[in-house]
């Protein structure tokens, strides 16, 4: 294995545990703002594992899954909760069922 480019395999298994600390994250704030934001992070993760899959096996269809998500999930999507929160007009944060440790070793546990 070369050191200077790692394999498909390795940049994929970056981009998971990278998904998995922003879900984490995600679990353990409370302001509707960055949960969209945190929202977004996680889809451009994902739409990167599609594009490294895609240029490292040759997979062209993977490119056309890599535009769409990234046309939804990090643009469309985020923009319209975005339009809704600001035309609802919502001031204040999520309030959680559990608290926010337990929620957290709940998805370790999950995971």
């Amino acid at each position: 294995m070369n050191i200077l480019f790692p394999s498909v395999a390795h940049i994929v298994d970056i981009f998971a545990g990278l998904m998995l600390v922003s879900v984490i994250m995600f679990i353990s704030r409370r302001g509707l703002y960055t949960c969209i934001n945190f929202f977004i992070i996680h889809s451009i993760l994902l739409a990167l594992v599609m594009l490294t899959v895609a240029v490292g096996m040759g997979e062209s269809h993977l490119f056309a899954g890599f535009l769409i998500t990234v046309l939804l999930k990090v643009i469309l999507i985020p923009a319209a909760l975005y339009w809704i929160i600001k035309t609802i007009n919502i001031q204040r944060e999520t309030r959680f069922y559990i608290n926010t440790i337990t929620s957290i070793f709940i998805s370790a546990a999950l995971v």
